[in-house]
């Protein structure tokens, strides 16, 4: 019985968010946050408020609402207490950080640089694709393997989910390497530079 409580209570806490992680994850919240707020409530002044002027209006408010969603992860990572349920997280969080600074290299000329919004996009798209992975592999490397047993789902549910992710994986490939191509099938006017937000929104 004493082993089996102790092999339990080691379990817990190898399983354990890293100080690391939660700052990390606690630095970039507010900008969600702020991006969620701006484009949501007040889409018509994305030029003014965010990094580009974004249209239609609904095109604005369906970004807002995708950071609102990376909000909530990096909140679960700030005050949960089990990295195996906020990991999964991290990699196409990652993914999506360095497919937006692809995007802001590929339309640099639809950006001001001395537009304060953008400059503060400019620098948490630099910064992240390094933060993000980087403290998620250093919470991964200090949790031993034999830890996270007990924490898988069944065979028929992950290979559901990740059939889901190479459907969504290829959208967002295509969409990004052929804009036009996703404008086409978009329920809304896209731009090729929303066009490609949108393909990077599908990695998460």
């Amino acid at each position: 019985m004493t082993s089996i409580s102790s092999a339990t209570t080691t379990s817990k806490h190898d399983d354990r968010i890293l100080p690391i992680t939660r700052i990390v994850s606690a630095i970039i919240v507010p900008f969600l946050v702020l991006a969620f707020l701006i484009l949501y409530f007040f889409p018509d002044e994305s030029g003014q408020r965010f990094a580009w002027a974004i249209h239609p209006r609904i095109q604005a408010m369906y970004v807002g609402a995708g950071y609102l969603g990376g909000g909530y992860l990096f909140l679960r990572a700030i005050f949960g207490r089990s990295w195996h349920r906020v990991a999964p997280g991290f990699f196409p969080v990652t993914a999506f950080t360095i497919s937006m600074l692809l995007l802001t290299i590929l339309h640099w000329d639809r950006f001001d640089l001395q537009h304060f919004p953008f400059q503060l996009w400019l620098v948490l798209y630099i910064v992240t694709p390094i933060l993000v992975p980087g403290s998620g592999l250093i919470t991964d490397r200090s949790i031993p393997a034999t830890s996270n047993q007990g924490y898988s789902r069944s065979n028929t549910i992950r290979w559901l989910m990740r059939a889901l992710g190479a459907v969504l994986m290829v959208f967002a490939v295509l969409g990004f390497i052929f804009p036009s191509w996703l404008i086409k099938l978009w329920p809304w006017t896209l731009d090729p530079l929303s066009a490609r937000a949108v393909s990077d929104g599908w990695r998460c």
